[in-house]
């Protein structure tokens, strides 16, 4: 997280749900042991690529819900900062 003086660490998890809001991210439960998104408010920036777009989309978001199943974690996090062109170009590809 490059808002805060912890160390990043990229781990690898599904978009499961997108919005202009919000996301819905699923994280294998072996790599959630690692990961600090244990509770509600917690921020954490997602990086990703949208089909036929070649630069990376950066967007911090903030946990809103987490739910545990048997393999994964399923974290619902809204949007709280992106920059302009990883906004733009989430909602062209949304529109």
């Amino acid at each position: 997280n490059r808002h805060n003086s912890v160390d990043a660490k990229l781990h690898a998890g599904s978009i499961t749900d997108i919005s202009l809001n919000g996301v819905c991210i699923l994280i294998p439960r072996d790599v959630h042991s690692e990961m600090s998104v244990d509770q509600d408010k917690s921020n954490f920036e997602i990086i990703f690529t949208l089909p036929n777009e070649k630069r990376p989309i950066h967007l911090m978001c903030e946990s809103q819900r987490i739910a545990d199943s048997k393999e994964f974690i399923h974290v619902g996090a809204s949007f709280v900062d992106a920059d302009f062109h990883s906004y733009k170009a989430l909602q062209t590809y949304l529109m």
